[in-house]
């Protein structure tokens, strides 16, 4: 993981985060399975929906998730 601190103003950084890419999939697959075993869609057993429906209707629950789980806590630890 790369961290870079851009200073644009006096009151205002700009601070950019590199992730590898490993990591960062491992991560967000982790964030899927969790969400696509608990999911409950109409005509489908739990967790057992197709993973191209889950993917296509939950993408933004999903990013969002791996966001708060996963990426913040990569940008907090020093």
């Amino acid at each position: 993981m790369k961290t870079e601190l851009k200073e644009i103003s006096s009151n205002t950084k700009q601070l950019i985060v590199i992730v590898e890419n490993d990591r960062a999939s491992k991560d967000y697959q982790k964030v899927f399975n969790k969400i696509y075993k608990g999911i409950q869609i109409p005509g489908f057993r739990k967790g057992k929906a197709p993973v191209k429906y889950v993917e296509s209707n939950y993408k933004q629950y999903i990013t969002e998730e791996y966001f708060d789980k996963y990426a913040a806590n990569t940008i907090k630890k020093p």
